[in-house]
């Protein structure tokens, strides 16, 4: 934490606000003035072999940790993150040698070799020997979704402002409800959903301000949100994830339903929690007009959080065999658009198992160039898929697990 009272906005993976602020500024206008030195770093990569540059950050991080300055570390311990260590783990299944440099707080620095091929990567790793354009601007949500657009994929109707008199005269062309957040970023951090009024638009524009100059507004999906990762062109793994919910029974009440549910022994933590009773849970009961003491009919969900994240009581669930060949074709399409190797996707649906183009509520939200694949290995419900085992596949095509 950076705070004794962490930002309630920020949710569970807090950050400095003012950092981010100004990150995006330096970002926005870097990519323009740095352009044509990365057009040449582009040409002098396709001159000088790949495995050259993982050597000498090797090197350069013997050297560096006989100084003392940061470490390496060979192994995995309970610092790594849980993207890191289902990274790991099907290396190691693989006999791929992975380390990882560390100094301060700054993880993910990682070099691998299998055989006499090394990378050095931050975060995940990708094919070698190709330059991938939409790194520049994948991440960034008011930039994709135009390029999206034109390209055919379904996005929210809305855009990105940077005043507050642009944020009303937009708000007053859309749909309602309608969805504030900044222009960059993820975990929903600083989102605000369900906005109606012009009043409830100040507060999430000044909520999302707080990260970023820019912040979109767009109508909001009432429907369900999904991650979804392709890795080399194929649709890895489709997670559905759900707000924290309860299923009615019809003889139960929702706090006796809540409490069933809470057992289980998966929400002790780390990734999954209990399912929160405090004042947002009670709000969201009062949205629905039911209360902790109503008994829903038998099948009834009912939703107990305004956001799907682990850390209060979210679950996910793997549909992959359940996902209609229409949406297959959608995500694939959308990793020919990005044309990168390695893609997180988070997608609105209503019906996940029928065609994207028959239902009201469906179309991508933002993507992630270094999304985190152990949300597949670690699904709440449903069959895991390997999508470590699937990327490594595609960094050392030769290599294959024990």
């Amino acid at each position: 934490m950076y705070s004794k009272n962490p930002c309630p906005d920020c949710g569970p993976a807090p950050t400095i606000h003012i950092l981010d602020y100004y990150s995006v500024i330096i970002d926005r206008f870097t990519q323009k003035l740095f352009r044509p030195i990365d057009s040449l770093r582009q040409r002098l990569a396709r001159i000088l072999p790949s495995v050259n540059a993982g050597r000498f950050v090797l090197a350069l991080w013997k050297l560096l940790s006989f100084l003392h300055i940061g470490r390496i570390v060979t192994e995995p311990d309970d610092q790594v993150g849980h993207r890191g260590l289902w990274l790991w783990k099907e290396a190691q299944k693989r006999g791929i040698a992975l380390i990882e440099y560390r100094l301060g707080r700054s993880r993910d620095f990682f070099v691998a070799s299998y055989g006499e091929k090394v990378i050095a990567f931050q975060g995940l790793p990708r094919p070698t020997g190709k330059e991938y354009a939409s790194l520049e601007w994948m991440d960034n949500k008011a930039e994709m979704r135009k390029r999206f657009a034109a390209a055919g994929i379904p996005v929210a109707r809305g855009g990105d402002v940077r005043t507050w008199h642009q944020a009303v005269a937009l708000f007053r062309t859309l749909h309602k409800p309608v969805i504030t957040k900044p222009s960059i970023g993820s975990r929903g951090r600083h989102a605000t959903t369900r906005i109606m009024t012009e009043a409830d638009l100040k507060i999430g524009f000044d909520k999302a301000k707080l990260l970023s100059p820019w912040v979109i507004v767009e109508e909001e999906f009432l429907a369900t949100l999904h991650r979804v990762t392709v890795i080399g062109g194929r649709v890895i793994g489709v997670l559905r994830r759900d707000r924290a919910c309860i299923i009615g029974d019809g003889t139960r009440t929702i706090r006796d339903l809540v409490a069933v549910e809470n057992r289980n022994p998966h929400r002790d933590g780390p990734l999954f929690q209990h399912i929160e009773t405090g004042e947002e849970a009670s709000e969201e009961l009062r949205l629905q007009n039911l209360s902790w003491d109503s008994i829903p009919p038998k099948g009834q969900w009912i939703g107990l959080s305004k956001k799907p994240s682990r850390s209060v009581g979210g679950s996910t669930m793997d549909i992959l065999d359940e996902t209609h060949p229409a949406n297959i074709a959608l995500f694939e399409k959308i990793a020919r658009v990005l044309d990168d190797p390695l893609i997180g996707i988070d997608f609105f649906i209503e019906d996940m198992s029928q065609p994207w183009q028959e239902q009201t509520y469906a179309g991508v939200i933002e993507c992630n160039s270094c999304p985190f694949i152990d949300l597949h290995h670690e699904p709440l419900y449903g069959p895991v898929r390997n999508a470590g085992g699937a990327l490594w596949s595609i960094i050392f095509p030769d290599q294959g697990a024990k």
